[in-house]
């Protein structure tokens, strides 16, 4: 269950742009729940809404174990959480997750772009 390109790039455009209602919007109707709930959790937490963001996140985690683990590290990069955030990417590899192909270009990796740890991760998994 990956999350369309597309979908993850419309919504970070309206994350970037200040739109939380419209990244809300957009991410309540991604057909897929890990999607859906790593979304939800970004953009709660983006609105000051803690506590509804760590709750998206226990459900994602609940729903979908380590095979979440690309999700999970979307959110953490979002929420500014570097450390747990690639121990997330780590795992992904691990795990194999399918979700690791757009790494290189997914936006909501952004936080952790500028990064050596991030750098070196890419280019040890072969996306430099």
């Amino acid at each position: 269950t990956s999350m369309a390109a597309p979908h993850v790039a419309g919504f970070a455009a309206l994350l970037m742009q200040g739109d939380l209602a419209g990244a809300r919007q957009s991410f309540a109707a991604v057909p897929f729940p890990d999607g859906k709930l790593a979304g939800l959790a970004i953009v709660a937490q983006r609105e000051g809404k803690q506590a509804e963001a760590e709750g998206y996140l226990r459900k994602l985690v609940a729903l979908r174990g380590d095979d979440s683990a690309y999700r999970q590290a979307q959110v953490l990069a979002q929420w500014g959480r570097r450390d747990k955030a690639l121990a997330a990417i780590e795992l992904a590899f691990r795990i194999r997750d399918s979700n690791l192909t757009g790494l290189g270009q997914d936006p909501l990796f952004d936080p952790l772009r500028g990064t050596p740890q991030f750098r070196a991760m890419k280019q040890r998994m072969g996306f430099d």
